[in-house]
């Protein structure tokens, strides 16, 4: 059984899409990966206040710093399935303890314990099921990781060559998403978030320009086409401080 990333799409598909958007998703799960966000954000202001003056690849770092590989954290796939058990055993044992099913501080394995236990023949899930479901988990994020690192390269290509518009940006400090290369997946409410905070705080914290005096009309505006359509050639930019960052 595949994670829903890997799904073919069929009903099994349909029902989890589902149960992703309204639960993984919702307004609520994104307000608490709040911190998480922040944290990233911040991380990549520090690397860039840090090299003030100096050309860096814009692009490189933003990527760089939403890549996921969780081979990283679980470079053992027998220690990863034995963790999912141990998560999902946890939850049944403090379900069955409070004999509530439905409370508000039920997860993701919850809700997905809730369909193990309905048993209803349309849409069923095994544990086995399940603890695959939260082993893909992780694809979804980086769905909204890409679309996130996509967004701002391409934000920030498109307002280096009109620095008219940057300049209004900056002095109205309202920005919203004008050009997105990438496909609408699960993980947009993740990006969306994450776009909204960090091309605010590249445009409030900094000034910008093009290293070797390089024009703005000759910025290079070739895509690689793909899931998400990233630039060809990398973004290099050289940033002053214009607002301080304090943590």
């Amino acid at each position: 059984m595949s994670p829903l990333v890997f799904s073919p799409y069929n009903e099994y598909w349909r029902h989890l899409r589902k149960i992703t958007v309204m639960e993984l998703f919702s307004v609520n799960r994104v307000w608490s990966f709040r911190s998480i966000r922040e944290e990233e954000v911040w991380d990549l202001i520090e690397f860039i206040a840090s090299s003030e003056g100096r050309s860096i690849n814009l692009s490189d770092k933003i990527y760089t710093m939403t890549s996921f590989n969780i081979a990283d954290l679980y470079p053992s796939l027998a220690f990863l399935c034995l963790i999912l058990e141990n998560i999902v055993g946890e939850h049944k044992m403090k379900r069955k303890a409070s004999n509530n099913t439905s409370g508000d501080e039920r997860d993701l394995v919850d809700t997905l314990l809730n369909y193990e236990e309905a048993n209803k023949p349309e849409f069923h899930l095994t544990t086995n099921q399940i603890k695959v479901v939260a082993m893909g988990r992780p694809d979804i994020y980086f769905a909204g990781s890409e679309s996130f690192a996509t967004t701002i390269e391409w934000e920030m290509s498109e307002l280096l060559r009109n620095l008219r518009v940057m300049e209004k940006a900056q002095s109205e400090f309202r920005v919203a998403p004008t050009r997105c290369r990438c496909r609408i997946c699960l993980g947009i409410s993740f990006a969306t978030s994450n776009i909204e905070l960090g091309l605010a705080q590249l445009l409030y914290r900094f000034n910008w320009k093009l290293p070797n005096d390089t024009k703005s009309e000759a910025l290079d505006m070739a895509k690689n086409f793909g899931i998400t359509d990233s630039r060809r050639n990398n973004l290099h930019v050289i940033t002053t401080i214009h607002i301080p960052f304090r943590k």
